[in-house]
């Protein structure tokens, strides 16, 4: 594929997306496709739940799902606190701005919901250098580090992202 750009779009998932979706997992980890699944259908199950405390978003070009991105109330919810969860970008459309376009399109349902604060989670900092640092460009910083949480060696790396209010600015 080459670099030109991407005709994309953003929108909320539908059942219909949840095949492409696990098939976005299944690049990256294909352990990870039957609990991916179960977690992209408990959400769907629940739309009286969207936006306010949970969301799945998918990046969609040419009538084809190139990425996927959700977000959670998490395991120990706080209020207007949520997690974001499953960001899965096609192989063949990476480094071409569609994670950065899940992220706008997503930060903007979050913002909606009034949440004033955004976790996630990555991989061991050493073995996941890139999506530390993708993470940190749009605006999160690392809050915590629980070593060897996923086995000798593997963290779970926490980090963050503050959403100050926005404000109407009239001049």
């Amino acid at each position: 594929m080459s670099g030109a750009p991407l005709v994309r779009t953003y929108r909320p998932m539908r059942p219909k997306d949840v095949p492409a979706a696990c098939a976005l997992v299944g690049q990256f980890d294909p352990g990870l496709v039957d609990t991916a699944r179960e977690v992209f259908l408990t959400d769907l199950a629940h739309p009286e739940q969207w936006p306010g405390e949970r969301y799945r978003l998918v990046a969609e070009s040419d009538g084809a799902v190139i990425g996927t991105m959700g977000y959670g109330r998490g395991a120990h919810p706080a209020p207007d606190v949520l997690w974001t969860d499953y960001l899965f970008v096609d192989r063949a459309h990476r480094r071409r701005g569609v994670a950065s376009g899940i992220y706008l399109a997503l930060e903007q349902v979050i913002r909606s919901t009034g949440c004033r604060k955004v976790y996630l989670d990555v991989g061991t900092v050493h073995k996941q250098p890139d999506a530390v640092a993708f993470h940190s460009r749009h605006g999160y910083r690392i809050e915590g580090i629980l070593q060897d949480y996923w086995a000798p060696g593997d963290d779970f790396v926490v980090m963050a992202k503050a959403l100050p209010e926005e404000t109407d600015h009239e001049d």
